[in-house]
């Protein structure tokens, strides 16, 4: 059979291709099998430390150290408290029956009636009280908390402004008054009529010292100023009081009190 130069070379081409694809693979079994016994690619081994007369030199232990403690996550016991808590403090109902009291007996209200009572801060409470078995004007009493009681602040009213003597919680900086005494701020009142009376309270009674009037609005707030003139005082501290009687049985309605000063208080 007569073969083609072309066919001749693609056989030629086969083996060569098979010559040198068996010289490699025996090339990477002499490489495989090599005396060192040892993976291909892995780095030599260190040799040993020459010592004198063969004597292998000794390795240190190994240093250990002791593991830290742990910080203890239980919290430390706490102290119990030296003093124990007060059961005794003052509460809104007291303040309410505190409020009542100054207004009967300092104001001479009759036929009061607790509207509402609440906490303004830790230490102030206020009280709203209404005369006419509730359907007078609010008067707001502003109460003091102590230790075990409280203390009237002060009175106001929405409708009887005193704007002097200045309403001062501080006893320190008590407005000191001496007679006459000028009052002023503004009102609405039944013919602007507002009453004032300057009062004391000496052996847990309630003494007055002068009284007088100004006129404020009959229809609408309006300012007013005046003058009382009171006798010489025997406690140190006092109250001015600003109020409206009833035109029908002349009962006091509503008041605005302010707490004044006869001597400088000390700071």
């Amino acid at each position: 059979m007569i073969i083609s130069s072309a066919r001749r070379r693609s056989v030629l081409l086969i083996g060569v291709f098979l010559a040198v694809l068996l010289a490699v693979s025996g090339v990477w079994l002499l490489v495989r099998d090599d005396g060192s016994g040892g993976e291909t690619g892995s780095a030599p081994s260190a040799p040993a430390p020459a010592t004198s007369a063969g004597v292998t030199p000794s390795v240190p232990a190994p240093v250990t150290t002791a593991p830290r403690p742990r910080h203890s996550t239980t919290p430390p016991a706490t102290r119990p408290p030296t003093t124990a808590p007060s059961t005794h403090e003052p509460t809104l109902a007291l303040a309410r029956a505190t409020a009542v009291r100054f207004l009967s007996e300092v104001v001479g209200m009759r036929h009061l009636s607790v509207q509402s009572s609440q906490w303004r801060s830790d230490f102030v409470a206020t009280v709203d009280v209404r005369t006419d078995s509730g359907s007078g004007p609010v008067s707001t009493v502003a109460l003091g908390k102590g230790q075990a009681s409280f203390a009237v602040l002060g009175v106001t009213t929405h409708t009887i402004v005193v704007d002097q003597p200045p309403f001062q919680i501080d006893p320190a900086y008590l407005e000191v008054i001496h007679s006459p005494m000028t009052i002023s701020g503004s009102a609405l009142a039944f013919e602007g009529n507002v009453a004032v009376r300057v009062v004391e309270i000496r052996t847990g009674a309630t003494h007055g010292l002068g009284e007088g009037h100004v006129v404020g609005g009959g229809d609408v707030m309006r300012s007013f100023t005046g003058e009382i003139t009171f006798a010489a005082p025997s406690a140190e501290t006092g109250w001015v009081l600003a109020f409206e009687r009833s035109a029908r049985d002349g009962h006091i309605t509503k008041a605005t009190v302010v707490r004044v000063a006869f001597v400088q208080q000390p700071a």
